[in-house]
Order: structure tokens, then C-alpha cells, then sequence
């Protein structure tokens, strides 16, 4: 499993936000297909899927949006509610 830097956080609409995620030494990110999903460690603890959003052809972010579901278990608040640009996630 990667650590990467969330490297923007902002809000799209009302509950959804996307992250930008890069490498911390500024590397490539492995290649990804339109579609793709990549699985991130909320700080709950929990384990999610979210999809990529951003072109694959860039491959130094990835983007991921999050939306804050009102009956989260954790996950989706923990990622809205804990993680902030410049924090490491995995």
C-alpha cells in the first residue's frame, strides 16, 4: 500500500469533496484506466473504494471525490471531517 499526500481538499458541491492525492517525493503514480478505483484507508480505519476521476493520462495526481453520506459508518465523514491538505493517508 501507497502513502500519499493529499495535496488539495476542496469542496465541489453541498457533501462532496475531492481530494487530490499525489506521491510525496513528487514520483509518477502507477498507470490507471478510466473507471478506476483506488482503495484508500479512511482515518476511521476503514477501508474504501473510490473511483478516479481525474484523466488517466496524468499521472502525477490521482483525484478522488468523496461524498459525505448523513448515515456514514466512518468512512466518508473521516475523510471530510479528519483529513486536510498536507496530511499523508493511505
Amino acid at each position: 500500500m501507497m502513502e500519499l499526500k493529499v495535496a488539495d481538499k476542496r469542496q465541489l458541491a453541498d457533501g462532496i469533496w475531492l481530494f487530490e492525492l499525489v506521491d510525496p517525493a513528487g514520483a509518477d503514480l502507477p498507470v490507471f484506466t478510466a473507471g478506476g478505483h483506488v482503495p484508500v484507508e479512511t482515518p476511521s480505519g476503514a477501508m474504501r473504494h473510490y473511483s478516479l476521476c481525474n484523466n488517466p493520462s496524468e499521472r502525477h495526481r490521482y483525484q478522488i471525490a468523496v461524498k459525505l453520506e448523513p448515515e456514514s459508518r466512518g468512512g466518508s465523514r473521516s475523510m471530510v471531517e479528519q483529513v486536510s491538505a498536507g496530511d499523508m493517508i493511505r
